[in-house]
C-alpha cells in the first residue's frame, strides 16, 4: 500500500486505461491480489510484455499555430500497474 500511495496521483490513463487515481481509490481491495501477482512475476522471472506498452500523446505547447507539429510535445503514458510493479522491484 505504501508503494501505491507514493505514486503521483493522476487522472490520465496508460494503455490499460487505468489511472493512478483509480488505483489509489481502490488500494485496499487490490493490495492482496496485486501482491500475489507481483510475487509470481518475481518468482518466474517473467514480466508481461503487455505492461511494457506505452501510449504516446501529443500535447499542444500553448503557443504558435496548432497546425505546426513543432508546437507539440509528446507525453508517454505507461501502465499504472507497471509503475507499481517497477517500484516494488526496486525496493
Amino acid at each position: 500500500m505504501n508503494i501505491i500511495k507514493s505514486i503521483k496521483t493522476t487522472t490520465s490513463c496508460g494503455p490499460d486505461e487505468i489511472s493512478t487515481n483509480l488505483l489509489k481509490i481502490n488500494e485496499e481491495y487490490i493490495e492482496a491480489p496485486l501482491s500475489y501477482i507481483v510475487n509470481l512475476f518475481f518468482a518466474s522471472g517473467i514480466f508481461p510484455s503487455a505492461l511494457f506498452s506505452t501510449k504516446i500523446v501529443p500535447i499542444f505547447k500553448k503557443k504558435g499555430s496548432r497546425e505546426d507539429k513543432n508546437n507539440y510535445r509528446l507525453i508517454a503514458l505507461t501502465s499504472a500497474f507497471s509503475k507499481v510493479i517497477e517500484k516494488m522491484f526496486c525496493r
